[in-house]
C-alpha cells in the first residue's frame, strides 16, 4: 500500500542487542494439593500489565483453578483456589464475553458425570464466575477460533474418531462440521494461507490406522479442503513462521522424532527432523531474542538451526513460556514433582539481548459496505522479528459494543495471553455479517516473542452505501484487467486482501466479487465493486417465455457482457434487456461477447390463452333464494364482477343470491397473467317461476326441478314432456311440485340430457290464469 494518508499514532521503543541466553531459577513454591490432569497458562487476570499464572487440575473428583498473581519481583503469589463444580476438564483461554477480561473455557465431566463445556468469566480481580449456560456436550480437548469470519468465537472439539466445529450464533452453538474418519492426537487452528479464513491442522491416525499430518483449508459455509503432508508424524503440534516468510509452518514432535514442514503458500514441504519429546504440549516462539522461532522441549530450548540451551527439567510435569517481567523476552514456569509433592517453579530468562516491543502500523484504513467491514494497514517493523513474520491483533467496535476482541488490554495495550494476533500475519481483515455502520478500530503488532506494540494503529471506519457497481463476464483462463483508481486497495470475497495498485490484472478462474477502495478519499462513490462471472467456454442459453397476446414482455441477459446484439426488428444494440411486443409465437436471439467468451441466448416466445366457460346462459331464482354458478377452464385465478350477492367472488363455483337480476362477468387469469372472460345472468323473479336448468347428478346441488313462489292455486296441474311429446312428469300436488319436483327419472330410468318442455294449468286466487315465468309453458335444460 502506498500514500495512505490516515496516520496511526502511539508509542514504541526499540533497541538492538546481543544474543546471550540462559534461564535461572528465581522462585519455587509448593502447591497445596497434588493435582491430576495439570495445565498451566500465563494470562493477565487483572489487567495490571503483568501476566499471572493459572494452574488447573483435579483432586478428589473436583476440578480446581489455582491463581498465582504476578508481583513483578521475580515472585508469584498464590491468590486463591476456586472449585469449578466439575470433576475434570481441559482448559482454553478466551475473552468469550468480549469484556476485555480473559475467561477460561473448560470442557470436562460434571459432578454428575455428564459431558459439558462451560465458560468461567474472568471478573478482572483474579476470580472467576461460572456461567450457567452449557456451551456444548463435550468433555475432551477443543480449540477456539472464529471459523466463519463473523467476529464471534466458535468451538472445535475433537476426540476418538471425530472432529466437530460448532458455530456460535451469540446465544447458541450449532454443529456445522463433523469429520469421523480420523483419530486426532492434536489440533491447532490458524490462517495457514493468509486468506482471512481460519484453517486447522491435525496429527493422528486415519480410520485405516495410518499416521497422518493434515492441513484443512477453510472455505465459506464451513467447508474444508484437506492436504495430507508427506512423511507424517503422530504427536504434539505447533504452528509458527519458522522461515519468517509470513506463512505459518507446521511443527510436530512425538516421543521419538520431531519434524518441520515449511509453508510456501501452495504446499507444505518437509524441512528438517530432530529429536522428539514426550508430553502432549508443544510450545514455539522466539525464546532466544533473535527474532527466530525456537522450540521448547523438556530440559532444552532448541533453535531450528540446531543450537540448544539447557533448562533444569528434574521431575518435570509441564512447562509454559510467558514474559513475567515484561522485559521483552520469554520466561518459564514449570510444574514439577519432587518428594511426593507438586511445585510451581519460575525461571527468569536472563539474556543480555534486549527484545524491544514492535512498532505499531503507521497507517490504516477501514470501510464498511456490503454488510462487511474491511480493515487494512501498512506493515509494522520490529528490532528482531522480520516484518513479514509479525502478526496483528485487531479490535473493532462502537462506543457501546465490542465486535472483534483482541488479546491485549485496551487501556494499556499489554498482551493478555501468550499468543499471536487474531489477524495472523495478514495486514488486513474482513469481518462478515456486520450492518454497514460507523465503527472504530485498533491494531496492535505482535512479535515472535509475543510482545505487543505499546500503542496501536487506530481510526474510524467509513460507512459506504453507494459504491459504483459493475458486472463483468469473463471466460475461464482469460486475462481480466479492472480499473480501481489511484493507489486502490483490492479485496476479494474469496481470497481477502489482494494488492495495492491502480489496476488489477488476473486470470479468470472462479466467480468472485472484488472491491477497489481508495484510502485517500471519504467519497464513497470513488470506491468500486466488481462482480466477476467466470464462464467455462462459449455459452448457449435457451429460455421459453409464455406471454399474453398484444402485451409487452421483458427479455433480459446477465449484466457485464459487451457487443450485445438483439435480432429484434429493428435490431437492438448494447443493452442487456429489451421490451418486446408479443403479437404471435416467435423466437428472439441475442449474441454478446465477454473477456474471451462468446454468448448466445434464444428466447422462445409462446402465447398463453386461458380458457373460461360457465355452465348455462342464465338462471332464474325466486327473490331471496340462491343458485350455484359453475365455471371451468385453464385459469389459476378467478374473479367475478360484481361481487355483490356472491358468497365468494374468487372461486369458480360461488353461490349467487342477488336481490335483483344481475349479469355476472367472470375473469380467469393464468400463471402468466393472461386473461379470458365469460358471463351469465341470474334473473330474480318476484312471482312464481320455474328454473330453466337443473342438474340431476346426485351431488346434492340443483338435483330436482321445483316450482318457486306458488301460493294456493286452484285446479293446479304441472306437466313435463320430452322432445317427442311423451309425458315424463305430472303432479297436481302443489306441495310436491314446490318441495320435491321432478328428479330427472321416469319409472326408475334416468332421462338423457337435453331440452324438456313444461306446461302449467290452474288459476290464481283472483281467478286469473296461473303463470310461471310469466307464461303457461316453456322449456327446461337437463344436464347431468
Amino acid at each position: 500500500m502506498r500514500n495512505v494518508t490516515l496516520a496511526c499514532v502511539g508509542l514504541f521503543i526499540g533497541t538492538l542487542a546481543a544474543n546471550a541466553q540462559q534461564f535461572e531459577k528465581r522462585f519455587i513454591t509448593k502447591l497445596d494439593e497434588n493435582l491430576a490432569g495439570l495445565q498451566a497458562e500465563w494470562v493477565s487476570m487483572d489487567n495490571d500489565t503483568l501476566l499471572d499464572v493459572v494452574v488447573v487440575g483435579s483432586v478428589n473428583d473436583q476440578l480446581k483453578i489455582v491463581v498465582y498473581k504476578n508481583l513483578n519481583d521475580l515472585f508469584l503469589g498464590k491468590v486463591n483456589t476456586l472449585p469449578t463444580g466439575m470433576k475434570s476438564g481441559y482448559v482454553q483461554l478466551a475473552d468469550w464475553n468480549k469484556d476485555n477480561k480473559m475467561d477460561l473455557v473448560i470442557a470436562g465431566k460434571t459432578l454428575i458425570n455428564t459431558d459439558a463445556t462451560f465458560y468461567f468469566q474472568g471478573n478482572g480481580n483474579l476470580t472467576f464466575s461460572k456461567n450457567a449456560q452449557k456451551l456444548v456436550d463435550h468433555s475432551g480437548q477443543f480449540r477456539i477460533g472464529d471459523f466463519d469470519g463473523d467476529a464471534t468465537l466458535d468451538v472445535l472439539t475433537f476426540g476418538p474418531s471425530f472432529i466437530r466445529i460448532y458455530r456460535n450464533s451469540g446465544t447458541t452453538l450449532t454443529k456445522e462440521f463433523d469429520l469421523t474418519n480420523i483419530n486426532p492426537t492434536d489440533v491447532s487452528v490458524f490462517d495457514m494461507n493468509n486468506d482471512g479464513m481460519t484453517d486447522f491442522v491435525v496429527t493422528g491416525k486415519n480410520n485405516q490406522d495410518k499416521v497422518v499430518t493434515s492441513v484443512f483449508i477453510g472455505a465459506p459455509k464451513f467447508k474444508y479442503f484437506k492436504k495430507n503432508l508427506a512423511t507424517p508424524i503422530d504427536g504434539a503440534l505447533s504452528l509458527a513462521d519458522a522461515d519468517n516468510n509470513g506463512l505459518f509452518d507446521v511443527i510436530v514432535s512425538s516421543k521419538d522424532l520431531s519434524r518441520t514442514w515449511l509453508n510456501n503458500g501452495d504446499t507444505l514441504i518437509t524441512n528438517n527432523s530432530f529429536d522428539g519429546t514426550p508430553g502432549p504440549r508443544l510450545f514455539t516462539g522466539d525464546m532466544t531474542s533473535d527474532g527466530n522461532t525456537d522450540i521448547l522441549l523438556p530440559g532444552v530450548v532448541r533453535e531450528l538451526t540446531g543450537l540448544t540451551t539447557s533448562i533444569d527439567s528434574a521431575g518435570l510435569i509441564l512447562q509454559r513460556m510467558g514474559d513475567h517481567d515484561r522485559d521483552g523476552d520469554l520466561d518459564l514456569v514449570q510444574v514439577i514433582d519432587s518428594i511426593g509433592s507438586q511445585w510451581l517453579k519460575y525461571f527468569e530468562n536472563t539474556t543480555t539481548a534486549n527484545n524491544a516491543d514492535p512498532e505499531f502500523p503507521i497507517a490504516g484504513y477501514a470501510i464498511s459496505t456490503f454488510d462487511r467491514t474491511f480493515i487494512f494497514w501498512e506493515p509494522a517493523n520490529d528490532d528482531h522479528t522480520p516484518t513479514q513474520a509479525l502478526t496483528y491483533d485487531v479490535w473493532l467496535g462502537t462506543n457501546q459494543q465490542t465486535i472483534v476482541m483482541p488479546s491485549f488490554d485496551l487501556s494499556g495495550f499489554h498482551r493478555s495471553v501468550v499468543r499471536h494476533g487474531n489477524a495472523g500475519a495478514n495486514t488486513s481483515m474482513i469481518i462478515k455479517g456486520l450492518a454497514d455502520n460507523r465503527y472504530f478500530y485498533q491494531i496492535q503488532s505482535v512479535d515472535n516473542a509475543y510482545n505487543g506494540s505499546i500503542g496501536s494503529c487506530n481510526g474510524n471506519v467509513l460507512p459506504c452505501f453507494d459504491l459504483a457497481h459493475q458486472e463483468v463476464q469473463a471466460c475461464k483462463g482469460f486475462e481480466v484487467k479492472l480499473a480501481g483508481g489511484k493507489d486502490a486497495v483490492w479485496f476479494s470475497l474469496s481470497k481477502g486482501f489482494l494488492e495495492s495498485s491502480d489496476t488489477l490484472t488476473f486470470v479468470a478462474s472462479v466467480t468472485d466479487t472484488l472491491f477497489a477502495f481508495i484510502p485517500q478519499t471519504t467519497d464513497c462513490s470513488k470506491n468500486k465493486v466488481y462482480v466477476v462471472h467466470v464462464n467455462d467456454g462459449p455459452r448457449l442459453d435457451k429460455e421459453v417465455i409464455y406471454a399474453c397476446k398484444d402485451k409487452s414482455v421483458t427479455l433480459k441477459i446477465e449484466e457485464g457482457w459487451e457487443g450485445i446484439v438483439w435480432d429484434s426488428n429493428p435490431p437492438t444494440l448494447n443493452v442487456s434487456s429489451i421490451q418486446y411486443m408479443v403479437t404471435k409465437p416467435d423466437t428472439i436471439t441475442v449474441t454478446a461477447k465477454g473477456k474471451g467468451c462468446e454468448y448466445k441466448k434464444q428466447f422462445f416466445i409462446k402465447i398463453s390463452e386461458p380458457e373460461v366457460s360457465i355452465a348455462g346462459d342464465g338462471f332464474q331464482v325466486m327473490k331471496g333464494n340462491s343458485v350455484q354458478l359453475e365455471a371451468s377452464g385453464t385459469a389459476e385465478q378467478w374473479e367475478w364482477d360484481p361481487a355483490l350477492g356472491l358468497n365468494n367472488s374468487t372461486i369458480p363455483n360461488p353461490t349467487a343470491t342477488p336481490t335483483t337480476s344481475t349479469e355476472y362477468v367472470l375473469t380467469g387469469t393464468d400463471s402468466v397473467g393472461c386473461t379470458a372472460t365469460a358471463s351469465t345472468h341470474v334473473f330474480v323473479q318476484e312471482t312464481a317461476f320455474v328454473p330453466n336448468l337443473f342438474t340431476p347428478n346426485g351431488d346434492g346441488k340443483n338435483d330436482n326441478l321445483v316450482i318457486y313462489g306458488l301460493t294456493s292455486p286452484g285446479d293446479f296441474k304441472f306437466r313435463i314432456f320430452n322432445r317427442e311429446g311423451s309425458l315424463v312428469y305430472e303432479t297436481k300436488d302443489v306441495a310436491h311440485a314446490t318441495t320435491v319436483g321432478w328428479n330427472g327419472f321416469v319409472q326408475g330410468t334416468q332421462q338423457p340430457n337435453g331440452i324438456y318442455y313444461w306446461r302449467i294449468d290452474g288459476e290464481t286466487g283472483d281467478g286469473s290464469k296461473l303463470l310461471l315465468n310469466g307464461k303457461t309453458s316453456g322449456s327446461i335444460l337437463l344436464v347431468h
